[in-house]
């Protein structure tokens, strides 16, 4: 694992939190025992996850770079990151 492995799902959560005070206000469900600890074991599931997607995608997918003159190019190996 990277650390934008561990990190994606940590934003995310923090980011998604506004959303799910107003489900829990909006639906009367308690935060602490309800959503609370639901999203902390996803935010934790999810580094691993994540990982894996990551993983998987720079095996399938070509990886585009800008050129010095800013036309998009192919790499040829994605393999290999950035140059």
């Amino acid at each position: 694992m990277n650390r934008k492995d561990v990190i994606r799902p940590i934003y995310g959560t923090i980011v998604f939190q506004p959303f799910a005070l107003l489900w829990c206000w909006l639906t009367g469900d308690d935060y602490l025992t309800m959503i609370g600890p639901f999203i902390l074991y996803s935010t934790i599931i999810f580094m691993p996850i994540y990982s894996v997607y990551e993983w998987l995608w720079s095996r399938r997918e070509p990886v585009l770079e800008c050129l010095p003159d800013g036309r998009p190019a192919l790499m040829d190996d994605p393999s290999q990151g950035h140059r």
